[in-house]
């Protein structure tokens, strides 16, 4: 009986040893199996993709962020784009904007104020006549608005100066005076022999104005003038801003209260 017992317990201690190596064996393949295949961590998941952004409109570099783009040429740019041409005229041109005509930069297509400096380089004089009864003149004559021929007239018995220099209309109406600031200048040009020709390019007739009666004109020679008109075809139009002050088209065309025709500018 005590060999049974011993026996049986020796069976028991063998197998309980057999057991525990097969769990520690099994341990140990799991833990090389499990070094061949690295751990999945969050920082390795696939991000999902993001929808790919509008491009941002083109910005003029010559605008700043929020800023609304400029239609008017910048004064960098001034030096290098308001030159002549190879046959010393301006590479501006006229054209309708706004119910006015204004000069236009071709390369770019920006507009170009008549205050600009660089436009006396060019052989064109810039006019501003103010405090002018423009709704008067335009509903009489119709000879004022934006794209009619003016004339330049000395005045040298002026009492205010000796080189007084007036505006008048296609008819021999005096329009306005010249400020002696820049009448000084033309009065020169027109005292030696010079031609100039001149041609409304604006005009403000609207009563309570912050400027009433305000014209503009541009004066160069005939050639110049010329120059400036060779975009605008001869069936243009002018949507005016103040529709029936208009009377008649430039040159004396009729146009009787509708937007203004344009007319090929011709020598006299």
């Amino acid at each position: 009986m005590e060999l049974f017992v011993v026996v049986a317990l020796s069976l028991l201690v063998i197998i309980g040893i057999a057991a525990w190596r097969i769990r520690v064996a099994g341990r140990s393949v799991g833990r090389s199996a499990g070094a061949d295949v690295p751990r999945r961590r969050a920082s390795d998941a696939v991000p999902a993709p993001t929808p790919r952004a509008a491009p941002a409109p083109a910005v003029s570099a010559n605008t700043r962020p929020g800023m609304a783009l400029s239609r008017y040429l910048p004064p960098q740019d001034w030096a290098r784009l308001l030159v002549a041409d190879a046959g010393g005229l301006p590479t501006l041109y006229l054209q309708p904007h706004g119910g006015e005509l204004w000069l236009t930069e071709p390369t770019t297509g920006l507009l170009v104020s008549i205050s600009n400096v660089h436009l006396r380089g060019l052989g064109i004089w810039t006019i501003w006549l103010r405090n002018v009864d423009s709704r008067t003149i335009v509903a009489r004559e119709g000879l004022i608005q934006p794209g009619a021929m003016v004339s330049l007239v000395r005045e040298p018995g002026h009492p205010a100066a000796g080189g007084a220099v007036s505006v008048h209309s296609s008819s021999g109406r005096r329009v306005g005076q010249v400020s002696p600031r820049i009448a000084a200048g033309l009065a020169d040009l027109i005292d030696t022999g010079t031609v100039l020709h001149a041609v409304a390019v604006a005009f403000d007739p609207k009563p309570g104005a912050d400027r009433p009666g305000l014209i503009k004109v541009l004066a160069a020679p005939p050639a110049t003038i010329e120059h400036l008109f060779r975009r605008l075809p001869r069936a243009a139009t002018i949507a005016l801003n103040d529709r029936d002050a208009v009377l008649s088209g430039p040159w004396g065309s009729k146009a009787s209260l509708a937007p203004l025709k344009l007319e090929r500018f011709a020598h006299n």
